[in-house]
């Protein structure tokens, strides 16, 4: 199995954030924003360029409310646990981590119960699909 870079582990603790940020906003924008709140299982994790991991190689699970999100991770080579603050506008969103002193801007889809995340930090790409419980 490849193992991640230094770099890509903290993106690991970025793209939980990713899916946080989308709590205010909808993919929609004809629509009012819309609360993601509630709890999700991870689906997929890619960091671009490497392998897309799925369950069970890569789990988590993702809490958000209306401003923050709590993350736990099982993916190789990744914090396991992270959390912090977002601000939303429209799909485009910065967030920052409570765990690493880092900001991330990244876009989101939500289709049904499924939410995919793209976020770039530290010029390295994470993309992320997310199933609401």
């Amino acid at each position: 199995m490849r193992l991640l870079s230094p770099s890509l582990r903290l993106l690991g603790v970025v793209l939980f954030s990713t899916a946080a940020v989308a709590a205010c906003s909808s993919s929609d924008s004809t629509e009012p924003d819309v609360s993601l709140a509630g709890s999700y299982t991870l689906a997929s994790f890619e960091a671009v360029g490497g392998p897309v991991l799925t369950p069970p190689t890569a789990t988590g699970s993702l809490v958000l409310t209306a401003t923050r999100y709590k993350a736990t991770l099982s993916v190789p080579n990744v914090p396991p646990v992270d959390s912090g603050t977002y601000t939303a506008s429209g799909t485009v969103f910065t967030m920052t981590s409570d765990v690493l002193p880092i900001q991330s801007v990244g876009t989101f889809t939500l289709t049904g119960t499924q939410l995919i995340t793209d976020l770039t930090t530290l010029g390295t790409r994470v993309k992320s699909t997310w199933s609401k419980q």
